[in-house]
């Protein structure tokens, strides 16, 4: 499987000045509240590490949160009563 990931200059760009692209864009810090949680889910579901960058000194690898699971090898946010 080839996989394509794009990201937003973080080769080129010292992680200050990352941050600050992503402030200027208006990129959402708070990932969980917005559309880059379906994609980290899509992503880790895949086997992809993803890493949530919260500032120059605090990131955390994403987990799948309920109800979001991996079922026969697929994501879904069906809700179980298991």
């Amino acid at each position: 499987m080839s996989l394509t990931i794009w990201t937003v200059g973080h080769s080129t760009r010292s992680l200050d000045e990352l941050l600050a692209l992503l402030a200027h864009y208006r990129i959402e810090v708070l990932w969980w509240r917005c559309h880059r949680r379906l994609i980290a889910d899509v992503l880790t579901s895949l086997g992809v590490e993803v890493v949530h960058i919260r500032d120059q000194t605090s990131s955390e690898i994403h987990r799948l949160a309920t109800p979001a699971r991996v079922v026969d090898g697929v994501l879904t946010y069906a809700y179980s009563l298991s």
